[in-house]
């Protein structure tokens, strides 16, 4: 996902919901009354030797995912397989997929919007391995749903629907993720990776528990081919609970198909024998990356659940040398390793990125797989990730990470740092300790937190505050008093309600008016039911702002699979193109941030094949999202060739033209034009004229027919007003020269 940042952005799009499964059974499992064959859906024969060649060479490059799987894209909906309708009138639709020699199968939804109470399950011949149930609860807005992995080379969709909502609900399956060396849950192939490496369960990792629970493995899908790398959970400092992950830049995990699995670790000492990679969480959103360190922040699409027993790992951003690190990761794609070296890191270079550079692994190694993988401090802190080097068993030397101080300030872009995102508040710690959020200890503790990026510049007069309270204590909490505002407008809300231990609610405030100038915004709570709370130190937060006049402007663009059509512009009502971007690539995200002075805008977005932003074969339809003052007044793919919204209502015309009778309608097209347009009347057309914004004439012609061609070819880009006359008079219009 690419994300440009004019103006320092305030406000946050992510993905809700994860796979997180709801449990129970197939109804074909419990309801003897299915009879109907299920038909069967192969996939093509993958050519395994030719990518085992491959896997040889590039197997020895840590700096790329660990290649697991090949992806099939097929076309699979509901009417590909059977439905049945059962005694009560409940209906079931079932079908196989196959992928020929698969060790594990995995799947892709593009589609993917179930009604509540429609449940889907995946399993296997005979229901030795179930997945599911997936619901309502799984919808996002994107439509993408990846499973977890599915060990042989087929499995069964099942979709159930009750009565009353029969055709409801929307499935369609677009990739079927081949694995060829994958995931074996009982037993480890031979080979996945080297035999110096420690299971994390055993005693070396006695004092890294915390930090073993925040690392995972991500499997992310690139074009025709699905890897594994490794990434931390990780902390921020504004005492809020959010599911940031720490991986590798090159790990290329900015999809919405990216999973992440927790807990995947064997459960004895000597053998690999591991759990089912079911601690999943599906979708992820990218904050920022940069190739300077090789980092990407991504946030997770939904908060792991209590269940999964995660940890969220400290940080340390100095540039001080550590006295000795470990590395905690997935190496081939296996289950969880701990690595240890005693010497101190140095400073080094890996294909121009700044790294600490570890000279030797005195205990465990690292392999490919393990690519984004924390490197810890003594402290039990996160310095890095890995990017690259050539440790393994056989050669325990030279492994690089990205230097995390150098990830922290990205000259203060957002897109390229961690410091915007993990320490929002503008706290200026050097170092953050841990956060488990299973761990409760006192009765009464309540903690604030900051809900959004507050730090930075404001566009507008309205600073809007939203901030969550989460119960650390052991009591229910059902009421806090809050303090809230900037110095000379403190303002007191009182919450009431109930939270259990663990849980968390966002509490929308009423938005401050604020002039243009900088404050120090504070929040802090005064009391928890009604006393005053045992852990003062997560009660208050403080960070600086600055509010700049303007109205916010926020395009999210996203692109089907001919982002060559697409153009985005802004004009002023004295025709200047403020902003103009027609360089994007096939079905890609974008976010354009702007806040424009007081004035008059329009906002258009073109596309040239006029048939707005519909989906491709095989990927997913575009989208674009316009929201302005905080306000969304567009979301959705169906523009035409184009699509205009104008603030403040018009464009200014300092002509005077615009005043004058408009007794003549007529069609002006294409609008926006880049080398010239038709004008279509049903009257005859004796004159057509040409000015620009100031009212300079550019163009003039006479003649007597009901349409003309104008040609723009030499024109500087810009806003033009048409003038028409007929024998009934004239008329007016405007044109955006691109």
């Amino acid at each position: 996902m690419k994300k440009i940042y004019l103006i320092l952005i305030l406000f946050l799009f992510v993905w809700v919901e994860a796979q997180i499964q709801q449990g129970g059974l197939p109804v074909s499992l419990t309801d003897y009354n299915t009879n109907k064959t299920t038909p069967y859906i192969y996939t093509p024969n993958t050519n395994v030797s030719a990518l085992r060649q491959e896997d040889e060479v590039v197997d020895q490059i840590k700096d790329i995912p660990w290649r697991y799987g090949y992806i099939h894209y097929v076309d699979v909906s509901l009417e590909d397989g059977v439905f049945e309708t059962l005694p009560n009138g409940d209906r079931l639709w079932r079908v196989n997929i196959q992928s020929p020699g698969a060790q594990t199968v995995n799947f892709t939804f593009d589609k993917y919007h179930l009604a509540e109470g429609t449940k889907l399950f995946i399993y296997t011949q005979n229901y030795e391995r179930v997945i599911g149930a997936f619901t309502h609860a799984n919808n996002k807005a994107h439509g993408f749903l990846t499973t977890t992995l599915i060990e042989g080379e087929e499995a069964t969709l099942e979709l159930y629907e009750p009565k009353g909502l029969i055709g409801q609900s929307e499935l369609h399956l677009q990739r079927v993720v081949h694995g060829y060396r994958s995931l074996d849950f009982k037993k480890k192939y031979i080979g996945d990776s080297g035999n110096c490496n420690n299971n994390v369960v055993c005693p070396e990792g006695d004092n890294w528990r915390d930090q073993i629970r925040s690392v995972g493995i991500l499997l992310s899908q690139d074009n025709l081919s699905a890897g594994f790398c490794t990434g931390a959970l990780i902390n921020n400092a504004c005492n809020e609970e959010k599911a940031y992950f720490l991986t590798a830049n090159h790990c290329g995990a900015d999809d919405p198909t990216t999973v992440v699995g927790f807990n995947f670790e064997s459960t004895t000492c000597v053998n690999n024998s591991g759990p089912y990679l079911d601690n999943t969480v599906s979708g992820v959103s990218v904050k920022a990356s940069n190739g300077g360190s090789d980092f990407m922040l991504l946030e997770l699409s939904s908060l792991p659940p209590a269940s999964y027993n995660v940890f969220y790992s400290g940080w340390d951003r100095s540039s001080t040398p550590p006295n000795g690190q470990v590395g905690i990761h997935h190496p081939a794609g296996d289950l969880k390793k701990i690595s240890f070296d005693n010497e101190a890191a140095v400073n080094g270079n890996f294909s121009g990125a700044q790294c600490w550079r570890v000279l030797d692994w005195e205990d465990g190694t690292t392999e490919g797989g393990s690519s984004g993988s924390p490197l810890y401090n003594l402290a039990g802190n996160i310095i890095g990730q890995l990017y690259g080097g050539a440790a393994n068993c056989s050669n325990n030397v030279d492994d690089y990470y990205g230097r995390f101080d150098v990830s922290w300030d990205g000259g203060s872009n957002a897109n390229n740092e961690l410091k915007t995102w993990l320490d929002a508040c503008n706290t200026g710690v050097i170092s953050l300790p841990g956060y488990d959020p299973n761990a409760i200890s006192l009765a009464e503790d309540a903690a604030l937190g900051f809900s959004g990026v507050p730090g930075g510049s404001i566009c507008g007069d309205k600073f809007g505050q939203a901030l969550t309270i989460r119960n650390r204590g052991v009591q229910d909490l059902i009421s806090a008093e809050i303090r809230y505002g900037v110095s000379g407008n403190m303002q007191t809300f009182n919450w009431n309600g109930l939270l259990n231990s663990s849980q968390s609610e966002t509490i929308s405030l009423d938005s401050l008016n604020l002039s243009s100038g900088n404050y120090s915004y504070e929040a802090y709570l005064v009391l928890t039911n009604l006393i005053q709370d045992e852990d003062l130190t997560n009660d208050s937060l403080t960070f600086p702002i600055s509010i700049t006049e303007g109205t916010s402007v926020i395009v999210n663009l996203a692109t089907n699979f001919e982002a060559d059509e697409n153009t985005f512009s802004i004009i002023d009502g004295q025709g200047n193109v403020v902003a103009f971007e027609d360089d994007f690539d096939n079905n890609d995200s974008y976010t354009f941030e702007y806040c424009l002075p007081q004035g008059s805008y329009c906002i258009i977005i073109e596309d040239e094949g006029e048939d707005g932003l519909s989906p491709s074969f095989f990927f997913d339809q575009g989208n674009y999202q316009l929201i302005v003052g905080g306000i969304e007044v567009f979301n959705g793919d169906d523009i035409g060739g184009s699509y205009e919204y104008c603030i403040e209502g018009e464009i200014d015309d300092t002509t005077g033209l615009s005043g004058s009778t408009n007794q003549v309608s007529f069609n002006l097209y294409p609008n926006p034009t880049s080398e010239g347009f038709t004008v279509e009347t049903k009257e005859n057309i004796n004159r057509v004229q040409l000015y620009d914004i100031i009212g300079t004439k550019v163009y003039d012609r006479e003649l007597e027919n009901e349409q003309t061609y104008v040609s723009t070819q030499g024109l500087a880009r810009g806003v033009f007003l048409v003038k028409v006359f007929s024998n009934k008079g004239t008329g007016i219009a405007k044109v955006l020269v691109k």
